[in-house]
């Protein structure tokens, strides 16, 4: 098996990482681990080792050996998988698909297998890619005015640079957002919360989360 691992462009906390090993061919790697979300001290040091790449989850495999794979790292999820593939064949696969599916591991794949199996080849790779799935990597790919600012139409920035607003509220209309003196923040307003946080921390906002959790307001996440 073999994965495309991103060299990383920064100390990110909001991606696993893969720690590459010995040269196999020319630009492969054997993977030598599977790192964890890392904390902010630990992605830094990442950065500057140069031994870890951000995993991207892309994986390339032949299906057999993903079937081995899976029979010998979730053997559960491999009985369900050939009772489905059975009645594929049968012409059965609706009704026996309902059936089988609810009772499978819920796991992913980098957990259930690509970090138990014996060989996997790593590629690094640097072609600009992104997880889209945070308010750093959002900024990234937004249209920025001069000083680096993304913001709502008929906004009022100075002396703020590199700030990332966004109003996700039903009614937007009319509202001007003022930014004064700030910089690399991200602000972002719903219906019934507005966060406010550095964008390097941005995927701190899982702190929120378990914060209100602590407090018993789970009707408010």
């Amino acid at each position: 098996m073999a994965t495309i691992g991103i060299v990383p462009t920064r100390a990110e906390t909001g991606y696993g990482y893969i720690e590459i090993g010995d040269a196999v061919a020319p630009g492969v790697h054997a993977a030598k681990a599977f790192v964890e979300k890392p904390n902010r001290e630990r992605a830094e040091g990442y950065l500057r080792g140069g031994k870890h790449l951000w995993n991207g989850g892309m994986f390339f495999f032949r299906a057999s050996v993903m079937m081995a794979a899976i029979a010998k790292h979730l053997p559960a999820l491999a009985a369900g998988l050939e009772r489905i593939d059975a009645a594929a064949r049968s012409g059965d696969e609706p009704r026996v698909l309902a059936e089988v599916f609810p009772t499978l591991p819920s796991i992913s794949i980098d957990h259930g297998v690509m970090e138990k199996v014996e060989r996997m080849a790593v590629i690094p790779g640097s072609f600009g890619w992104n997880d889209v799935g945070s308010w750093q990597v959002t900024w990234e790919m937004a249209e920025k005015d001069p000083a680096g600012n993304v913001l709502p139409a008929g906004s009022v920035a100075v002396d703020a640079k590199n700030n990332l607003v966004r109003d996700l509220t039903g009614r937007s209309g009319g509202k001007r957002w003022a930014l004064v003196g700030v910089s690399d923040l991200v602000v972002v307003e719903t219906d019934d919360a507005v966060l406010v946080i550095p964008r390097e921390r941005a995927q701190d906002v899982r702190a929120v989360v378990d914060a209100l959790t602590a407090r018993g307001e789970t009707d408010r996440i």
